[in-house]
């Protein structure tokens, strides 16, 4: 079914994710093969979500052990053409899926959102849609899917939930919950992974989130070029930018970790994130005022 947004809703802030009982969770334990559990207050044990935070820097292979959810192709799975553009010593490479209207150049306010699920209600007091299974959004160049979504129709906004996948502009955001505006694709999300695929670069963080003019801004975030399995180097950062449209990138508090060892502190770095206006090595700009 198609949705059009209203015309005469613009903009409208990302609302706080609610905070939850603190009482909900009475305990931590493991299962026999070690995977993390949880018991509630009502005695029902479920597994934890594991966060990033956790990973190290590497890719969370709780989300798939091969790394599938980040677009990892391994190298012999790559058509010839994909391994002429795959540097000779790499394992593999990100490959964006082909998929319908990834090439969209209708702006968000103006593109009626699509959407698919399993199971669906329409709440007309309320005007709240709620979807369950398989859902999949797509507005414009935009994709978004998760296991399960809450449609504000008055507000522009969607809430999803469970294995969260936010496609656009040769981007891929991977978390457990998002908060997207429909009229603009801002969107927040939560114990959040990241691909450009053309730039081969990769990291997590707590939250991420991906403005109308498809910059993302991470926090407590990680950035780095190596496969999702190596933590060869990484940048890790209070607060990362990364602007696709100009090919740089910046980090505050940011500390460089050399096989998961840190190396380098600085307040302040500026770093290219594609091989724009580069005619050799391009270093980054430190800085080291306030």
């Amino acid at each position: 079914m198609a949705l059009k947004s209203p015309a005469f809703r613009k903009k409208f802030p990302l609302l706080p994710r609610p905070v939850h009982d603190a009482n909900s969770v009475s305990s931590n334990s493991s299962t026999a093969d070690g995977a993390q559990t949880t018991t509630t207050s009502d005695g029902e044990v479920v597994p934890k979500t594991m966060l990033v935070t956790e990973a190290k820097g590497r890719g969370l292979k709780s989300r798939s052990a091969d790394y599938s959810h980040l677009d990892w192709v391994p190298r012999e799975k790559l058509t010839a053409a994909q391994l002429a553009e795959t540097g000779p010593y790499c394992s593999g490479a990100y490959i964006e899926p082909i998929r319908p209207g990834m090439d969209d150049k209708t702006p968000k306010s103006d593109a009626p959102t699509f959407i698919g699920a399993k199971a669906s209600r329409y709440q007309q007091e309320e005007q709240v849609a709620t979807l369950a299974g398989d859902v999949v959004m797509r507005q414009g160049s935009m994709q978004v899917e998760a296991d399960e979504a809450s449609l504000h129709q008055a507000e522009n906004r969607g809430e999803l939930n469970g294995d969260v996948r936010l496609r656009d502009n040769g981007a891929l955001i991977v978390g457990d919950h998002a908060e997207v505006q429909l009229d603009t694709g801002e969107a927040k999300v939560d114990n959040a992974e990241y691909v450009l695929h053309k730039n081969n670069v990769r990291g997590n963080a707590l939250y991420a989130r991906r403005a109308e003019n498809a910059i993302i801004r991470l926090k407590d975030g990680t950035y780095t070029t190596c496969e999702p399995n190596s933590n060869a180097w990484t940048v890790k950062g209070n607060n990362i930018t990364l602007n696709p449209a100009t090919g740089f990138g910046t980090a505050t508090n940011a500390t460089l970790r050399v096989h998961d060892i840190p190396i380098l502190y600085t307040p302040y770095i500026y770093f290219p994130i594609d091989d724009r206006r580069q005619s050799g090595f391009l270093p980054p700009t430190i800085g080291t005022g306030t």
